[in-house]
């Protein structure tokens, strides 16, 4: 049976973590390539050769775990003769030291239950490369799974090439399925923001099957405040960029509502603007546009004079439509103003740049990668 990294031949039924499943995550388009890949080394799991390694990397809070989860989760329920082992990285850690700690004499086995597993998952390996005293096992082990033909999962705050790994990992993960999850736009908040809202808070819920105490239930008010659409597109608006912490603003933000709604009010966007200062540090945050073209001009290693300048180079073309292009998302600036920024630049020479952008983010998977990437380092040093 597929075990759930703690014990095996354990499902994840009763775990609380089995809520987790590809039908619950969110994926806008930041994040299709990644969701489609989970469910592709999950379909997969059972054919030698085929999608033998899977590679999330990205950011804290925005569904890496989540896509580990739901392949665990559907193996389990779907594939329950295939043996699954999950870990996080301190799981692994403890195990580790712990079963090292107990050897008796050689020959003793160390991680019997990792090594005798069909796929191996561990959550938030760039913990593990650190550790010297785990990490030459940690290759051998994953090693000895794609050398026999079995499948790995992991998911990392960093790219593999970022990490201290052994060379040759590093090169079978890039030619495995390597993912960015990137930090959401509008519209994928706006999306979980009025699933959580609509089916949870406000929902009547199905509690059928579940180990719920609905006496206790029945003492809370039957609704929570009301948040209208417009609410809720605010809330995407100004809210950060951590999934995690979406449906937590949504319920503080519901039970605001209803506080007003007691007193005879209304929620106010100023009550949401207040409400997300307690969640998210990027609320209201306010991206000046030299810091976008700072960030460029280190990445592509050009100069500000020629960022800005004439020369129509294609590596300076290129940076320089990359440049607007972030300008546009993340700065609060009108075309023509834009252009200004850029030497001048008229309003049609900035729609330019976005269309180019656009395109060859859809051609090439690692220009959309890079721009995601020089999204968030521009979101953090701001």
């Amino acid at each position: 049976a597929a075990g759930d990294g703690s014990q095996p031949g354990r499902g994840p039924a009763g775990d609380i973590n089995a809520k987790y499943t590809f039908d619950s995550f969110v994926a806008g388009d930041e994040n299709r390539h990644a969701f489609n890949s989970a469910m592709r080394f999950a379909a997969f799991a059972e054919e030698p050769g085929q999608c033998p390694s899977l590679f999330i990397y990205g950011n804290s809070g925005l569904g890496k775990t989540h896509l580990l989860f739901a392949v665990r989760n559907y193996l389990a329920k779907e594939k329950p003769y295939i043996r699954v082992k999950y870990a996080n990285s301190q799981a692994y850690l403890d195990d580790y030291m712990n079963e090292l700690g107990g050897q008796r004499g050689p020959g003793s086995l160390i991680m019997r239950e990792y090594r005798d597993a069909d796929i191996l998952i561990i959550d938030d390996v760039q913990n593990i490369v650190g550790k010297q005293a785990s990490v030459e096992f940690f290759f051998q082990l994953v090693d000895s799974f794609i050398r026999d033909g079995k499948k790995v999962a992991f998911a990392s705050d960093r790219a593999p090439k970022d990490l201290a790994m052994d060379e040759r990992l590093t090169s079978r993960f890039s030619r495995g399925m390597l993912c960015l999850v990137s930090e959401p736009g509008f519209e994928m908040k706006y999306v979980i923001l009025k699933r959580y809202y609509e089916n949870i808070i406000n929902g009547s819920g199905n509690l059928d099957g579940l180990n719920v105490d609905t006496s206790l239930l029945s003492m809370l008010p039957e609704h929570e405040g009301h948040l209208t659409d417009e609410h809720l597109r605010h809330m995407a608006e100004i809210s950060g960029n951590n999934i995690r912490n979406l449906e937590s603003f949504c319920e503080r933000c519901a039970g605001l509502a209803a506080e007003r709604e007691a007193a005879g009010l209304e929620l106010s966007a100023s009550d949401i603007d207040e409400t997300a200062k307690t969640y998210f540090n990027t609320a209201r945050k306010i991206i000046h546009i030299d810091m976008v073209q700072r960030v460029v001009e280190e990445f592509y290693h050009v100069s500000h004079e020629e960022l800005i300048g004439p020369r129509r180079t294609a590596t300076i073309a290129f940076a320089r439509h990359v440049a607007v292009y972030l300008a546009n998302n993340l700065c609060e600036m009108t075309t023509p103003a834009i252009g200004s920024e850029f030497g001048g630049r008229d309003h049609s020479t900035v729609l330019n740049s976005l269309k180019v952008v656009e395109n060859k983010m859809r051609e090439d998977r690692r220009i959309y990668e890079d721009v995601q990437n020089l999204k968030n380092t521009i979101m953090l040093k701001s």
